[in-house]
């Protein structure tokens, strides 16, 4: 249990730090009650916290990519993982879904205020529900931070492998604080790799669609 709050005090401190340098808003807890007004929503969807930037930025260097790769946040919450991946030479196009209006409303301020033109014209935003939006062909990586339940992860990777039938490509889904990797197996999805990070919820997951080997 000490180490569980040392975990916790070391990732808070980290998001708030990360809002210092930067002068954006992505740390805290929000409970799903304070961001959604739907019952069903309620239900199916997970409240927020930001990932952590040394975590991230270590998975994502570790993957092999082409510099005109595509990156998705499924439940981008304030934004933090658009942030970092568009500030990544390789990442060409960066989308971020989110369900609440209000978050997608501090994302849209955070990209505004800490990005540059150039890179501030990678991201597109989207207000919209995971498990019915389609998912554009120009996506290889695909990232989630533990936003919903198996319900809607399920249509969310359904919606996946119809853009990958579409237009075949390798792709790489991140799973951070992950606790459905069993739907991955069942949906063609393989482990690649792993990191064990400090602190509670904060392991993450690479899994690859099909027979790939961890390219995208």
């Amino acid at each position: 249990a000490a180490w569980r709050r040392v975990g916790m005090f070391y990732n808070n401190c980290e998001a708030k730090l990360f809002d210092i340098r930067h002068g954006t808003d992505t740390a805290g807890k929000i409970d799903i009650n304070e961001l959604v007004a739907s019952p069903e929503s309620t239900l199916h969807n997970r409240g927020y916290q930001a990932v952590n930037e040394l975590h991230f930025n270590k998975a994502i260097r570790s993957l092999n990519l082409s510099e005109r790769s595509g990156f998705l946040d499924l439940g981008c919450g304030k934004g933090k993982a658009l942030l970092l991946a568009a500030k990544d030479r390789r990442f060409a196009f960066v989308q971020g879904v989110e369900l609440s209006p209000a978050l997608c409303r501090i994302a849209k301020t955070n990209v505004t205020r800490n990005l540059g033109p150039c890179h501030r014209a990678k991201v597109n935003i989207v207000e919209g529900d995971a498990s019915t939006m389609p998912v554009s062909p120009l996506i290889n990586v695909v990232f989630l931070f533990h936003s919903f339940d198996e319900m809607v992860l399920g249509a969310a990777l359904s919606n996946l492998k119809k853009s990958l039938a579409a237009r075949p490509r390798p792709l790489l889904f991140l799973y951070y604080n992950f606790h459905y990797l069993d739907l991955f197996h069942t949906n063609g999805f393989r482990e690649v790799s792993r990191f064990n990070f400090f602190g509670p919820g904060r392991n993450l997951r690479v899994l690859a669609s099909g027979a790939d080997e961890g390219r995208a």
